[in-house]
């Protein structure tokens, strides 16, 4: 009981517990990245939050963090036939109960607009990201993601094996 009193007062604490690792992405790496779900926008749309996501073997140097499931944020726009991709965060837990994250990463979409356009002419008036389609984004500029204690990971472990006990 007292485990689950100290993993639940581990959750509460505001600010995470910050592991002593973390995984530096260099400028120009490119990643292929698959759509979580489909996204379609009309020209003047915009979305929010579409995620992306991501093989952890593309991080040269995570071979030993056991990550899985990671993925990119970021917000797609259609403005007068242009697409705009701008990306938030990238994101990918470990199995070991660590969560690596960059925040403001700066990538750009280099998949060809042919690719995601339905075309009038040379105006782009509608953008389908399908989540059976691969894309690539290439990083702007370095990110580092930084690992930070996932907490609640080991509130249910704690729960998990007290219950084994009883």
């Amino acid at each position: 009981m007292k485990k689950l009193i100290l993993g639940v007062a581990l959750t509460g604490l505001s600010m995470p517990l910050i592991a002593d690792d973390a995984i530096n992405l260099a400028s120009g790496s490119q990643l292929d990245v698959q759509s979580v779900s489909q996204v379609r926008l009309q020209d003047g749309e915009t979305q929010d939050n579409v995620w992306f996501s991501l093989d952890p073997t593309q991080f040269s140097d995570a071979a030993d963090k056991q990550l899985s499931n990671c993925v990119l944020t970021a917000q797609v726009a259609l403005d007068s036939g242009e697409l705009f991709f701008t990306s938030r965060s990238l994101r990918c837990p470990s199995r070991t109960g660590d969560v690596y994250t960059a925040e403001n990463v700066s990538a750009k979409l280099i998949t060809s607009t042919n690719q995601l356009c339905t075309a009038s002419g040379s105006y782009c008036t509608e953008v389908t990201l399908d989540t059976s389609a691969a894309y690539r984004v290439e990083l702007e500029a370095a990110a580092k993601m930084e690992a930070a204690y996932n907490a609640s990971r080991e509130v249910n472990r704690i729960r998990i094996d007290q219950q084994r006990a009883d």
